[in-house]
């Protein structure tokens, strides 16, 4: 009898236990348990190519990922707060968790490189249209669990993370995105009588220069907006712009990984990579440091809580 079931298999690469990330991971206190936390993890978000929820809707929090992992509670709020840290996942306000190099580990090698940069752009996506529908007041249980780890031992050692820097900064551009029109604002915008709004000619020209209008008109507008509030210069943007499309033309890129106009302008600042030699640095290093921090961090931990 033939089997007509649906089989999802994990591909790991020899050196998938050579990696820095699962190296970082192993030296720690617990390190063989969070591998193992993360290795599940994948096997249970496959069958939605790297989503992690319950029968397609309901978000598992830290006690459901405990349960389908067999592992305790603390041990899986600890590993969640590294995984983030290292990126090896998001978890949105809504509480869903993207596994975000599982796409390392499907399909044909030939296809990978494009099939990751469709799926952390969809990703992207998808945390900026919850943080414009839902406000910055909005936080599931999960992401709150793992925010309160992070944030009982900053104050038990009185440190502030990167990690958190970051969030607070993003805090702080969200009055700038929200109004429409800001008195003696030049970047603001207005509502004309047939309901299409009137746009800043210096939006308007670099929209046109950006290699893909996919998305909304208004939300990427918003995200140029924040920019230039921050005092970034026009110029430095338009040849950011004009930088990625053409690499985007070089590269043959097809519309659906190419990264919409406001996730390159949004607060993960990608148009600082395509402005030229004087903004690049040196990715291995600040990767190995951040690592080193981490496990610093991890250490400090296990000697407060351990």
């Amino acid at each position: 009898m033939s089997d007509n079931k649906k089989y999802y298999y994990l591909k790991l690469k020899e050196n998938f236990f050579d990696s820095e990330e699962i190296k970082v991971l192993e030296s720690m206190e617990n390190g063989y348990k969070y591998s193992n936390i993360l290795l599940k993890m994948y096997l249970k978000s496959l069958k939605r190519e790297g989503l992690l929820v319950f029968k397609d809707t309901i978000p598992y929090d830290v006690k459901m990922i405990a349960t389908i992992t067999d592992h305790n509670v603390n041990d899986v709020k600890q590993a969640l707060v590294l995984f983030q840290q290292m990126g090896l996942i998001e978890i949105l306000s809504n509480g869903a968790i993207y596994m975000m190099d599982i796409q390392n580990f499907i399909g044909k090698s030939s296809t990978e490189a494009d099939r990751v940069r469709a799926y952390r752009n969809q990703v992207q996506e998808k945390k900026e249209e919850l943080l414009e529908s839902e406000g910055p007041g909005n936080i599931s249980d999960l992401e709150g669990d793992v925010t309160n780890v992070v944030t009982n031992v900053q104050q038990k050692n009185d440190i502030s993370t990167p990690e958190l820097e970051i969030e607070l900064e993003r805090e702080k551009e969200k009055p700038s995105e929200k109004s429409d029109s800001q008195p003696g604002d030049e970047f603001s915008i207005s509502k004309k009588e047939n309901g299409r709004y009137d746009y800043p000619k210096a939006f308007e020209k670099i929209y046109n220069l950006y290699p893909s209008q996919r998305g909304s008109k208004k939300a990427h507008w918003r995200k140029w907006a924040a920019t230039r509030r921050k005092g970034i210069p026009q110029e430095d943007l338009e040849l950011a712009a004009k930088n990625y499309s053409s690499e985007c033309k070089k590269n043959g890129t097809e519309e659906q990984y190419i990264k919409q106009f406001k996730t390159f302008f949004g607060r993960d600042e990608h148009w600082r990579e395509y402005i030229g030699p004087e903004t690049d640095f040196d990715q291995e290093a600040e990767k190995q440091k951040r690592l080193e921090d981490m496990r610093k961090k991890q250490e400090e931990w296990v000697e407060n809580y351990g």
